[in-house]
């Protein structure tokens, strides 16, 4: 991988890029995910916003890590960029090493001394500061979210709207359960495009 970051190119923007949210960004999956759809879709054009929305769906329909985007944004670099199944698979290979193993790096090194600091004033400050960024970060993944599910080609989807705000009163204000709210959307959302 260093030798292929020599040549620049489609490896080195994965790999950099892939890198460099996992050093910057705190917080899980949704304090990551808003940065990389970000990048992805408006900086280095790998995929469009519907793309990065159905990677999103995807990965919170299934059953596993959110983070795995990650690997579905990389995928679709290689193929979109480079060309063929085997460039996305390249993709999402250097995604997957370059979210995953500095973490690791960093648990790895750090696990000894991190809950001896963690209590410290001035440390115990900068993560509850952290814990407030992280919050905001979650809510910028949600207006991404409903701008280009809600307003696709800058038209109001309605139905979709709709859906968003019964599901909103359904969980929160009659606490109907979070899985009969999604299959009954699913249901909706199957009927209006076979309709269609």
């Amino acid at each position: 991988l260093v030798a292929l970051l020599l040549a620049g190119g489609l490896v080195t923007e994965l790999a950099g890029f892939f890198t460099l949210a996992a050093l910057v960004t705190f917080g899980g999956a949704y304090a990551v995910l808003p940065f990389v759809a970000s990048a992805a879709v408006d900086r280095f054009g790998w995929l469009t916003a519907d793309d990065m929305v159905a990677g999103l769906a995807l990965g919170e329909s299934t059953p596993g890590p959110l983070i795995m985007v990650n690997t579905f944004v990389g995928f679709l670099a290689g193929y979109n960029v480079e060309g063929g199944l085997a460039w996305g698979l390249v993709g999402a290979t250097i995604a997957t090493l370059c979210t995953f193993v500095p973490s690791f790096v960093f648990i790895l090194s750090g696990a000894p001394i991190i809950d001896r600091i963690r209590t410290t004033g001035a440390f115990a400050a900068s993560l509850n500061g952290i814990t407030i960024a992280v919050v905001g970060v979650i809510a910028a993944l949600a207006v991404f979210v409903a701008r280009h599910a809600a307003f696709a080609d800058d038209r109001p989807d309605w139905l979709v709207i709709v859906l968003a705000v019964l599901s909103f009163v359904a969980v929160w204000r009659l606490r109907i359960g979070v899985v009969t709210t999604i299959a009954s959307c699913a249901v909706v959302g199957l009927s209006e495009s076979l309709i269609e």
